[in-house]
């Protein structure tokens, strides 16, 4: 009896071995390749993408290629999933591994979940998602790559209905890298000559002007993005004209000289400096970070000085490296080393003010002052002096 119990353990163990593989490619080496982009390395090095949705292979033949699997394949995500899934700290959900996302309400961004390691991997436009398919590929050989069902490989995936739709993506992209390009110029040049920042941004004002006009209207959606990006142009055109008018009216702010002999001093034991000021002028704590000075009058003629993100190096908010490795200039203030930026300016449109902001930083404290002035307002020369005043106390 034992004997018998023994032979038939032995024959399903038999059975087992011999239906094993039998199985395996039943299952097909597509299944084990769920979301993978496979590289046949002894061919021509032609890449596919395993959708994990269908168990499909989709061709990567060129750049145009993997824009199309990116739009037709794609899972839509909302912009609160997306956050989520960033705050994921292990990584995305083993569900989405080897999925494309896109996002529906960030202009259909598309992002591949590498399911080796889980991580998002941005695909932007048609020629960066090409390359970044094929830097994250698997090598084959063509013994493995002919185990793959040959009715499951997709080749033919630029179709002619998806032109137009391919086309608004990539202008929606286009045109929203154009629109913050003109707004960071305005920011960030508003020193330059009038005449340059007219051109410079009416160059970018016209290429997205361009875009526009053959932006397709395919359904309500795309209409709304249209017009969203109209009323945007229209916001950066009339932030263009409020620069000039700065720049043009800045001119009229007579340079005064500043005597700074009868200014009283005001001194901050708790924060560790003192500054000087006009005895017009009041200064105050307003909380244990801010600290301000105005000239206490309103309007055209206000100009406030503020003193603000005072950070105590000992709290962990930053480090003593972060100051050594600081490409400033060195100044000693009430003989404390430290490090100084130069002042910069720049324009506030939508009060058609003139920001004057500067930054010291030491091993004790990082200080940023901000002065706010009207753009023909003399008195920011008083601000800009009271800010030089600017000493530390042990």
């Amino acid at each position: 009896m034992k004997i018998t119990k023994y032979f038939i353990v032995i024959f399903y163990i038999f059975c087992i071995f011999l239906l094993t593989p039998l199985f395996t490619n039943a299952e097909g080496l597509e299944s084990s390749l769920k979301g993978r982009i496979i590289l046949q390395v002894e061919e021509n090095g032609e890449a596919w993408y395993v959708n994990p949705a269908d168990e499909k292979l989709y061709y990567l033949g060129r750049p145009a290629d993997a824009f199309q699997i990116m739009q037709d394949l794609g899972l839509g995500i909302s912009e609160s999933d997306f956050f989520n899934l960033n705050l994921v700290g292990q990584g995305v959900p083993p569900r989405l591994a080897g999925r494309i996302l896109l996002r529906i309400g960030y202009y259909g961004k598309a992002y591949y979940v590498n399911p080796i390691d889980s991580k998002m991997h941005y695909l932007g436009r048609p020629y960066d998602a090409f390359q970044v398919m094929r830097n994250l590929s698997l090598g084959i050989s063509n013994n493995d790559f002919n185990e793959i069902d040959k009715s499951k490989l997709i080749k033919d995936v630029t179709k002619t209905p998806y032109d137009e739709h391919d086309k608004y993506l990539l202008l929606v992209r286009e045109i929203s890298d154009l629109l913050q390009m003109i707004y960071g110029y305005l920011i960030a040049h508003s020193n330059r000559d009038a005449e340059i920042i007219r051109n410079d941004v009416n160059s970018n004002i016209s290429e997205v002007e361009e875009k526009l006009a053959v932006f397709p209207k395919l359904n309500i959606d795309i209409i709304k993005q249209y017009d969203d990006f109209v009323l945007e142009l229209e916001e950066q055109k009339e932030n263009l004209d409020k620069t000039i008018f700065i720049k043009a009216n800045s001119g009229y702010a007579p340079i005064i000289e500043v005597d700074d002999s009868d200014w009283i001093e005001h001194q901050n034991v708790d924060k560790g400096f003192i500054i000087s000021h006009p005895e017009s002028w009041s200064c105050e704590d307003l909380s244990e970070e801010y600290f301000k000075c105005s000239n206490g009058l309103s309007g055209q003629e206000q100009v406030i000085l503020e003193i603000y993100t005072i950070t105590c190096l000992g709290c962990n908010n930053t480090t003593v490296s972060e100051i050594k490795d600081l490409d400033r200039s060195e100044v000693y203030i009430g003989g404390i080393k430290g490090t100084r930026d130069d002042w910069e300016k720049v324009n506030n449109f939508e009060y058609l003010e003139s920001i004057f902001r500067q930054r010291i930083y030491t091993n004790k404290y990082k200080i940023a002052f901000e002065v706010r002035a009207k753009s023909d307002n003399s008195n920011i020369y008083v601000a800009e002096e009271i800010a030089r005043t600017f000493k530390f106390i042990d």
